[in-house]
């Protein structure tokens, strides 16, 4: 049923003429009988009894009506939410790893919510990312912000990338804060890593495998936030991305050190299922995390 329809039906009975309704809507008479004659057709009853000239609302036609108000009021709220939308507000749906979650992840998205007040934010945190991409599927997250291999085009897309950059840190205390050292050397160290699944200590493992290193940490962890205390705590050092670290470096509680070792060239990928709407709030979302991040 086509609103255009309607809104000529509504016309009709208000001028109670069709001849004056075409002219007031800028249609011939022919084309407003042909839209009366569809809406009757899909309707499956006569909206009007056409008695000479005179044209009254049948029984259907008066039952339609209120219900023709409303949809055409409803169409008018429906282009009015939309346009709202430059104000952005509702609830924004982002799924991501605890590896994000500490790191640049929260702090932008208050960032964003101090900027756009009508916007609610939910981060839910998995680091299996298989779970968080079978949300994007069934439609109860609208995006995934992770550390992944490009996403199967076939269901997803991806909307934004970044590089991550991966570093060694200890506390500022620590004999090697600071200092270049080589990669065999660091791996002597009291070394805590994140769990080997993830994608940057896969990649330590394979770079000690490389110079014909065994990779043996004194702790693995699946806890970044839990790593990150026990480096600000004076012990040990570890390999983990750069957002992760930032503030704690900034604030002086912890320290990089310089190794001479290769870039995994890690990316971050922000993705949503290829049937998603772009959304305001997410389009606007997208280009605020490019911006600052």
């Amino acid at each position: 049923m086509e609103n255009r329809n309607v809104a000529t039906f509504i016309k009709v009975v208000e001028m109670n003429n069709f001849t004056r309704a075409a002219e007031s809507l800028g249609y011939s008479q022919a084309a407003v009988t042909a839209q009366i004659k569809q809406l009757e057709h899909e309707l499956g009853a006569p909206l009007f009894d056409r008695i000479g000239k005179r044209i009254n609302l049948t029984r259907a036609g008066e039952a339609f009506l209120p219900y023709a108000f409303r949809l055409l009021k409803a169409e008018d709220e429906a282009i009015a939410c939309i346009r709202e939308q430059g104000d952005l507000s509702g609830t924004l749906r982002i799924g991501t790893t605890s590896s994000l979650s500490i790191g640049a992840l929260p702090q932008a998205a208050i960032d964003f919510i101090k900027e756009h007040p009508n916007v609610n934010i939910v981060i839910q945190v998995s680091d299996f990312t298989k779970d968080l991409r079978e949300k994007l599927i069934a439609g109860t997250m609208d995006l995934v912000w992770a550390m992944t291999e490009p996403p199967n085009p076939q269901n997803f897309q991806r909307i934004l990338e970044k590089d991550v950059p991966i570093v060694f840190v200890a506390h500022p205390d620590h004999p090697l804060a600071g200092k270049k050292v080589s990669l065999r050397k660091i791996l002597a160290e009291q070394l805590i890593v994140a769990d080997r699944e993830v994608g940057y200590t896969y990649y330590l493992n394979k770079f000690a495998n490389d110079i014909g290193v065994q990779l043996e940490p004194v702790l693995e962890i699946g806890s970044v936030s839990a790593i990150i205390n026990i480096l600000e705590g004076g012990y040990g050092v570890s390999y983990l991305p750069y957002f992760v670290v930032q503030q704690a470096i900034e604030d002086g509680n912890l320290a990089l050190i310089d190794v001479s070792c290769p870039d995994p060239e890690l990316k971050s990928n922000i993705i949503c299922h290829k049937g998603k709407w772009i959304d305001p709030v997410i389009k606007n979302f997208i280009e605020f995390i490019n911006e600052r991040i």
